[in-house]
């Protein structure tokens, strides 16, 4: 064998001492995008992102999901609101709390501004006097209704007469003889001033009338003119 035949059968062979090994098979996954081959989940190649992806996102989820959205968040406000109401026990938020009570209110609660004697002849609604005040007797006719008011802040009585009409009057009267009268001159219900009475004294028996007079009468009510109602009590029907 020649010198050039060695060395060819050399080159064919490899260096010396080194196996010729295959190489191994390629674990990198092509990719179907850059391929354009179908790839085992049915998707198929083709440069760019996928066509979800660049929707907006109101047609990628539909409208029954933006639908749904809201809807979920509408009971969700509802819900916290019922839930809020329910712990604070039903109450008005504190700053309502702060609010002015009616007049009326205030009123029940106002003390008199007079007593006894200092009170006689005056007004018993300007006076507070008929915050506590009872009614101890009454009498009707119809629409007319006569009371005889007490109040023991203020150690008075005063004729009370409502249904009435313009021109009637009412009276209240202790013994010995001190009377006050009242006539209507608007509306439909009256107030005779205070009268001073003190029933725990022990003195001098107490003798109350109240009377009621229907000057004109109601025709259409059956009261005749000059109908009168009248009261009369003692110091047992007044609570000292």
């Amino acid at each position: 064998m020649t010198q050039e035949q060695h060395r060819e059968n050399q080159g064919n062979s490899g260096a010396p001492g080194r196996e010729n090994h295959p190489s191994p098979p390629s674990t990198e996954t092509e990719d179907p995008r850059r391929t354009g081959r179908t790839a085992p989940d049915g998707r198929t190649g083709g440069g760019g992102a996928e066509p979800s992806r660049r929707l907006p996102w109101w047609r990628r989820y539909g409208p029954e999901t933006l639908v749904g959205a809201i809807v979920v968040a509408v009971v969700g406000t509802v819900v916290s609101v019922g839930v809020g109401a329910l712990v604070n026990g039903g109450t008005d938020p504190a700053p309502e709390d702060n609010r002015p009570t009616p007049a009326v209110s205030v009123r029940a609660v106002a003390k008199p501004t007079c007593a006894g004697e200092v009170c006689h002849g005056l007004d018993p609604r300007t006076t507070h006097c008929d915050a506590d005040a009872l009614t101890v007797k009454e009498e009707w006719k119809d629409v007319m209704r006569l009371e005889l008011r007490y109040s023991a802040r203020c150690s008075t009585v005063w004729g009370k007469l409502t249904g009435a009409g313009q021109g009637d009057t009412v009276t209240v009267s202790s013994s010995p003889t001190r009377l006050h009268r009242a006539a209507v001159e608007s509306g439909r219900t009256k107030y005779t001033p205070m009268l001073a009475v003190d029933v725990r004294s022990g003195g001098q028996e107490l003798s109350l009338q109240a009377v009621a007079v229907a000057v004109n009468g109601y025709p259409e009510q059956q009261i005749p003119r000059g109908h009168e109602l009248r009261i009369s009590a003692g110091p047992g029907d007044l609570r000292p």
